[in-house]
C-alpha cells in the first residue's frame, strides 16, 4: 500500500517545532480499522485522512485518528492536512493574492474554510470566526470548540 504521507508541524515556521500532526492522501479505499493501523504506526497525537467529499457543498470529508481512536475533530491535524492540501499536493488552488473558500465535512459536521494568500486559514460555522494565528491560537480554539459544541478530551 503506498500513499502520500506528511509529517506537518503546525504553528511553527519550521521542521521539528510547533505540533506535529500525520497527513495520509489518497486514502478513499481505507476502512476505520486499517486508518486506526495507519495512525498508531505513524505515533502522531493526530493523523489526518482527507478524503472525497460526502455531499456536493463540500470539497472533501476530513477523518482524524489518534494511535488509540478516532477523534471528532482536530485543529492542529486539520491546519496540517490543509497545508499538504494547498502548499505541497497542490489540490486546493489559492491564487496569488486571492482568496480561496471551501468547505469540508467531518463527523462533526460541516465546517467553511477561508484561506487568503499568504494569510492564516480561518474556519468559520453558524456565522462564528475562528482565526488560527499564532496570536489568536487559545481564543480560536476556544472559539472553534464552542462553533462545534464539542467537549474536550481528557489529557
Amino acid at each position: 500500500m503506498r500513499r502520500p504521507c506528511y509529517v506537518v508541524d503546525s504553528f511553527a515556521a519550521q521542521a521539528l517545532a510547533g505540533n506535529p500532526a500525520g497527513v495520509l492522501l489518497d486514502g478513499a479505499d481505507l476502512d476505520s480499522r486499517s486508518m486506526q493501523r495507519i495512525a498508531g504506526e505513524l505515533k502522531h497525537s493526530e493523523t489526518a485522512f482527507p478524503l472525497p467529499a460526502r455531499e456536493p457543498t463540500a470539497a472533501l470529508h476530513l477523518r482524524w485518528f489518534t494511535p488509540e481512536s478516532e477523534v471528532a475533530f482536530c485543529g492542529h491535524a486539520t491546519l496540517a492536512a490543509f497545508h499538504v492540501l494547498v502548499e505541497e499536493a497542490r489540490r486546493i488552488r489559492v491564487p496569488d493574492a486571492g482568496v480561496t473558500r471551501t468547505a469540508f465535512t467531518c463527523k462533526s459536521g460541516k465546517l467553511n474554510v477561508k484561506r487568503s494568500f499568504g494569510t492564516a486559514l480561518k474556519f468559520f460555522g453558524r456565522d462564528k470566526w475562528a482565526n488560527l494565528t499564532m496570536g489568536g491560537l487559545l481564543t480560536a480554539l476556544v472559539l472553534l470548540v464552542s462553533v462545534l459544541r464539542l467537549t474536550p478530551l481528557a489529557t
